[in-house]
Parts: C-alpha cells; sequence; structure tokens
C-alpha cells in the first residue's frame, strides 16, 4: 500500500463534492478535481528535483493537495456523471466499456513506454507524464455543463430547492441575532445532508453499491497472480508478466467488441429492455468473477490457474455494467451523490485490498499446499456474495414491480401505473411499494 492509498484525504471529501456537484455543476468539480490532482504531483516531481535539498519525506504531504477537488476519484466521478447526463440510457454502458477500455490501453502502452524512456532520463516519462495530463485536462474546458441537461420534472425540483434556499437566506437577514442564524443555518445544513443520504432509502441501490468493493479487490488480485503463479507452480516470472499482458488484451477485446456485441443483441433481438440487459449482464459477469477466483485458488496445475485467470478475464465487465445499472435507480439530479458514494465504497475497499490480501498471502504460505491460493479462496467468497446481493437486487425489482424502460421510452413491465417522487422516479426506472 502506497503513502497515497494510506492518507486519502479523498475519502472524507469524496460525499462533500459529490453533493457540491448536483448544486452547482459536474465541470467545475471535475476542473477542481484535476487541479488538485496535477498539484499533488507537481509537489512530487518538485520534492524529487530538490531532493539535495528538501527530505524525501515530504513527498507523504502531496495528499494534502487534494482537498482541492478530492483528488483522482472526484474526478473519475465527475466524469461518469457527464457521460451519463449526455448518454442515451440504451447506449451508457456502452460508453462505461469505452472507458474502461481506454484506461486498459494506457496501463498496457504506459510501462513499456515509460520503460523505454527512462534508459535515457528517469524525468523524462515524469515530465511528459505531468504533461499530458495537464494538457489533456484541457479539454474539459470545451466541453458545456451537462448538469442541465434534465427533464421538466428535475428541473422543477431545482426550481424548488432554489426557492427554499432564497427563503433561507430571506430568514437569515441581518436584523436576526447571531445565534438565531447560526441555527438557521445549522438546521439547513442537515436538511441538505438528510437528502444527501435519501439515496439510501432503495434496497437494490444498497446492495449494488456495495458490490462495488470488488473492484479494487480484483485489481489487486491480478499482481498477486502473478507471484502466486511464479511461487507455486515455479513458474518464471517474466513470463507470467507477459500473462497479465494478454490479460489486459483480452479485456479490451471484451469491452470492445464482445460486451457490446452482447448488449445490441440482447436489445435489438431479443427485445430486452437496457436496464433489464444491464442486470442480466451483472449476474453473469459477477458469477464469472466467482468461479474464476475459485479456478485459481485450487488449481493444482498450471494449465488451470491460467483458466481460472482466463475465465476470471471474462466477468471484467462486471463493474461497468453495475454503473450503468445503478444509475439507473437513482433520478438525476442525485447523480453526483450516487458516483460519490460508489466512489467512497472503491476507496473503502482499496485501502482494504491490499493489507487484506498480504496477510491472507502471508498465512497461506504459512500453511502451505493448496492454502497457498488463500487470497483467491478469499476474493471468491467476496465475489459469491456481491453475486448474491446482485441476484437479490434483481428479486426485490421483481417483487416491488420494477418497471422497466425500452429505447423508445416505453414502460416495460407489470406495474399499477402510480409514480413515485424521488429516488428511481425520473422515468428511468422506478421501484414501488
Amino acid at each position: 500500500m502506497t503513502e497515497r492509498e494510506l492518507i486519502d484525504i479523498g475519502l472524507f471529501l469524496t460525499i462533500p463534492y459529490g453533493m457540491l456537484m448536483d448544486r452547482i455543476g459536474r465541470k467545475p468539480i471535475f476542473i477542481l478535481a484535476i487541479t488538485g490532482t496535477i498539484l499533488s504531483y507537481l509537489w512530487n516531481i518538485v520534492v524529487m528535483w530538490f531532493w539535495h535539498t528538501l527530505p524525501l519525506r515530504l513527498i507523504w504531504l502531496s495528499p494534502t493537495f487534494t482537498v482541492i477537488g478530492g483528488g483522482p476519484s472526484v474526478g473519475s466521478m465527475a466524469f461518469f456523471a457527464i457521460a451519463s447526463d449526455i448518454t442515451p440510457e440504451a447506449k451508457r454502458t456502452n460508453i462505461f466499456f469505452l472507458a474502461a477500455a481506454t484506461d486498459l490501453v494506457a496501463q498496457l502502452i504506459a510501462p513499456s513506454l515509460a520503460a523505454l524512456l527512462m534508459a535515457k532520463s528517469p524525468w523524462i516519462p515524469i515530465l511528459l507524464g505531468i504533461s499530458f495530463l495537464t494538457l489533456g485536462s484541457l479539454l474539459i474546458l470545451f466541453v458545456p455543463e451537462t448538469l442541465h441537461m434534465q427533464n421538466q420534472r428535475t428541473n422543477t425540483s431545482h426550481m424548488a430547492v432554489a426557492t427554499s434556499t432564497n427563503d433561507f437566506l430571506h430568514n437569515c437577514k441581518p436584523q436576526n441575532s447571531l445565534i438565531t442564524t447560526i441555527k438557521h443555518k445549522f438546521s439547513h445544513t442537515l436538511r441538505i445532508l438528510q437528502s444527501s443520504f435519501s439515496i439510501l432509502n432503495s434496497a437494490p441501490l444498497v446492495l449494488l453499491l456495495i458490490t462495488f468493493i470488488i473492484n479494487p479487490l480484483t485489481s489487486q488480485s491480478v499482481d498477486l497472480s502473478l507471484r502466486y503463479i511464479s511461487n507455486r507452480f515455479r513458474f518464471p516470472l517474466r513470463f507470467s508478466s507477459f500473462l497479465c499482458s494478454l490479460r489486459a488484451a483480452v479485456q479490451i477485446i471484451l469491452f470492445l467488441l464482445i460486451l457490446p456485441f452482447l448488449s445490441k443483441t440482447m436489445i435489438t433481438r431479443f427485445k430486452i429492455p437496457s436496464s433489464k440487459k444491464d442486470l442480466h449482464l451483472a449476474r453473469t459477469s459477477v458469477l464469472i468473477l466467482t468461479l474464476g477466483s475459485l479456478l485459481i485458488a485450487i488449481a493444482p496445475t498450471i494449465p488451470l490457474a491460467i483458466l481460472g485467470m482466463a475465465v476470471s478475464t471474462l466477468g471484467a465487465g462486471y463493474i461497468s455494467i453495475t454503473r450503468s445499472l445503478i444509475t439507473t435507480l437513482v433520478d438525476r439530479q442525485h447523480k453526483g451523490q450516487l458516483y460519490a458514494a460508489v466512489a467512497v465504497v472503491e476507496t473503502t475497499g482499496r485501502l482494504i485490498a491490499g493489507p487484506g490480501f498480504a496477510k491472507l498471502h502471508i498465512v497461506g504460505l504459512g500453511l502451505k499446499g493448496a492454502w497457498v491460493g488463500l487470497p483467491f479462496f478469499g476474493l471468491g467468497v467476496i465475489c459469491g456474495l456481491a453475486a448474491v446481493a446482485v441476484w437479490s437486487a434483481g428479486w426485490i425489482m421483481s417483487r416491488r414491480n420494477w418497471e422497466w424502460e425500452n429505447d423508445g421510452g416505453e414502460v416495460v413491465g407489470e406495474s399499477d401505473g402510480t409514480e413515485e417522487d424521488g429516488i428511481a422516479g425520473m422515468g428511468e426506472g422506478r421501484l414501488e411499494e
């Protein structure tokens, strides 16, 4: 675990910035997050450049710059909020697939390119990296604000919020005493916080939300699988690294070709509504992740271990699919808060994954034999629990007459036709008690 993960200030700022994103817009928060991230990296460069003068431990202060914008986690949630604002429901999952594939391409190319550049000077990849990040971030200036891209109902809700805010400001005129003003501000803040936690009133949403903890766990397991195969089967580490690159390449094909093809086929040929299609794909993907993790854990030979890695790779689309599915459970004015909650779960999982897998790996090495795969047993159990959560969420949706919306806006499913306000009531799907 790195110092950046250990001192993750963004964990405490994600929810406040998510609330702010739903009030002032996605674009300002994204700009703040990128600014804080760039300043954090620049601080590291300054400390390393003046290493003769400055103590290297000052690098530990770099996460403090993420107070500005909340850091990469907030920037990521702002990106997904912008993408979901401007993308139709039927295409949203494919956009998330494209984002995941782009990230994988960068992970596949960057290490090799950095290694080549470091042969001349380690400063070349460092300076190029911060330069590309800064120049690429400037593109956000040409992106319009997407918060206003909402239907009339959301606009009405925003007008109500604005009216209540104006009433609050009117009630806090200078003639009121200081104590009264403080009381009004405190009660107003509590109402805002209560509204932000209202997204957790949906049981399917909570069940799907907690499954995002497997995202950092599966990411950590990739590096661990290299050491696991090398240690258990005396497999040369250089060939294990090749397996990692091959895995990334297969994932790119999965995100760009296989999953989009399946999505299109389910929608066009089998006439399955977009959100219901996401539920089916999420259920299948999480079961594949569970099976793959357990295969790696119990594999007595290298071929079976590689088969387990291949099976696990086919479930890599789970997070993108579930991110799209969970978006349909909230109205548009709560998307920022929803993605903030997702970021908190993923950050928490990242803090747990490093020491958790390390401890299981040490215990497994001590027990020897098949127990060497203990970390993957643990991952398989967690993915299995996530599968139970996903299937339970789908069961609750069917019990509560969840209404699925097809591409043309027509509602599909059994319902009494009533419409509820608040969570999951924006026409993208509804839960009816």
